[in-house]
C-alpha cells in the first residue's frame, strides 16, 4: 500500500518539474511560490506534527529541534496520519518538481540534466516507500527525523530557494507568489483529516 500510495508524488513531482522547464523565463516567480510551499510545509505540517509526536511519546520538544537545528546546519506511524502524510506530501510534491528544476536551472544545468535530476527526485519517494516494509521506525527516531527533516527544509528554502528568487527580480509579484505558496499550504494542510 505504502508504495502504491508514493506512485501518487512520483507523478506529482513530475508534473511540477515538466511545468518549470516549460515556464524557464519565469523561473524566479516559480522560486518564490516554490519557497512560501517549503516554508508552509515546515509551518503548518511539519512543526506541528513533531510537537503532536513529542508531547505523545513524552519527549522534551527541545530534542527534535536540536535535530531541527542539525538538519538546517548539516544538511509506520498510525494509519489515518500515514495517509494525511501521504496526502500532504502529494500536495507539495509539485513544488518539489518545481524547486528542483528550478534549482538546476538557476545553477545552469541544462534543459536535459534537469530533466534527469527531475526523474530522480520523483524516483526517490518510491525507494523511501519501499525501505519503510524493511523496517519499523520508532516514534522516538521519527521524532529526529522530523526535526531534521524541518531543519533542511527551512534551509532549503530559506538559504537558497527565497534569496534566489529576490536576486535579480525584487518585486512584489515575486513576494506575493511566496506568500500564496505558504497559503496554498495552510489550506491544504487544514483540509487534512
Amino acid at each position: 500500500m505504502a508504495v502504491l500510495l508514493a506512485f501518487l508524488p512520483f507523478v506529482s513531482t513530475l508534473l511540477g518539474g515538466v511545468f518549470a522547464l516549460r515556464n524557464r523565463d519565469q523561473l524566479h516567480r516559480i522560486l518564490g511560490f516554490t519557497a512560501g510551499v517549503i516554508l508552509g510545509v515546515v509551518a503548518f505540517n511539519v512543526l506541528p506534527e513533531t510537537a503532536d509526536l513529542a508531547h505523545k511519546t513524552g519527549t522534551d520538544f527541545k530534542v527534535p529541534m536540536v535535530a531541527l537545528v542539525i538538519g538546517f546546519l548539516a544538511f509506520q506511524v498510525g494509519h489515518r496520519l500515514g495517509i494525511s502524510i501521504a496526502l500532504a506530501v502529494i500536495a507539495h510534491d509539485f513544488a518539489d518538481g518545481l524547486n528542483t528544476v528550478s534549482l538546476m536551472l538557476t545553477h545552469g544545468n541544462t534543459p536535459r540534466r534537469s530533466a534527469l535530476m527531475l526523474l530522480v527526485d520523483a524516483l526517490m519517494p518510491l525507494f523511501g516507500a519501499a525501505t519503510t516494509l524493511l523496517f519499523l521506525l520508532p516514534d522516538e527516531g521519527f521524532l529526529i527525523y522530523l526535526g531534521v527533516f524541518a531543519g533542511f527544509l527551512l534551509y532549503i528554502g530559506g538559504s537558497d530557494i527565497l534569496p534566489e528568487a529576490h536576486a535579480r527580480h525584487l518585486s512584489l509579484a515575486t513576494l506575493a507568489r511566496t506568500v500564496t505558496g505558504a497559503g496554498l499550504t495552510y489550506v491544504v494542510v487544514g483540509v487534512l483529516p
